[in-house]
């Protein structure tokens, strides 16, 4: 990780109403922004310094963003998006939805009732396919932009199977991508962030792949 361009980024909390939106700049050449949206609640607690303390996959991972050259970007509640990319969208595109497990459901109602106002694209890590509030596939077939679903083979979480994942891409027909990872490291329950069902132990792996697909659907960029 390049850590001296990391210590350089330019962390900005913009208040958005009664909510707040963190965007960290890294100091080198932009690829895109990404706007993460965590699991679990879906909101964050942001201290006033745009500083957050958890586990979950997507903010964890968010220095990786960085050192790859995206703006990053988290909210303490992403409700309401269209302004949080909005901004991002003046900064660098492409601008990039990255969600998992109950963010899933945020990120795609979000895309679906932004339409143009919405990201470029979608990623989808760990999706909700079974249960209360599930994504649902004949709804996201009418989002325009292309899909990327990801999912880990050992996910032992029972609303976010890998099956249940590869049958949702599936069902996107070409706008959906599906990307399938395998690990076995766990620190706690099956549907924390910090188990297969978050990517444990393959962050690193699984940025990469999310990466290089944003470049091959970003050819213009």
């Amino acid at each position: 990780m390049r850590l001296a361009a990391l210590a350089l980024a330019l962390l900005t909390v913009v208040p958005l109403g009664e909510h707040k939106l963190v965007v960290e700049q890294p100091a080198r050449e932009l690829r895109g922004s990404v706007l993460l949206v965590p699991g679990g609640a879906t909101t964050l607690a942001v201290a006033p310094d745009g500083s957050v303390s958890s586990n979950n996959f997507v903010i964890r991972t968010r220095k990786l963003w960085q050192s790859a050259g995206y703006v990053t970007a988290y909210m303490d509640d992403p409700s309401d998006l269209r302004e949080a990319l909005a901004r991002l969208r003046a900064l660098a595109r492409p601008v990039v939805l990255v969600s998992t497990s109950r963010g899933t459901i945020v990120a795609a109602q979000q895309t679906l009732r932004l339409g143009n106002e919405g990201p470029d694209l979608l990623v989808l890590t760990s999706p909700v396919t079974s249960g209360a509030g599930a994504l649902d596939a004949a709804s996201l077939r009418r989002v325009a932009i292309p899909v990327l679903v990801v999912a880990n083979g050992n996910d032992g979480c029972p609303v976010s199977t890998s099956a249940g994942a590869a049958l949702l891409a599936e069902r996107l027909g070409a706008r959906g991508t599906f990307v399938a990872v395998r690990s076995d490291a766990s620190q706690g329950d099956a549907c924390t962030g910090l188990s297969p069902h978050g990517f444990l132990g393959i962050e690193s792996e699984v940025i990469a792949k999310i990466a290089a697909w944003i470049e091959a659907e970003s050819p213009s960029r």
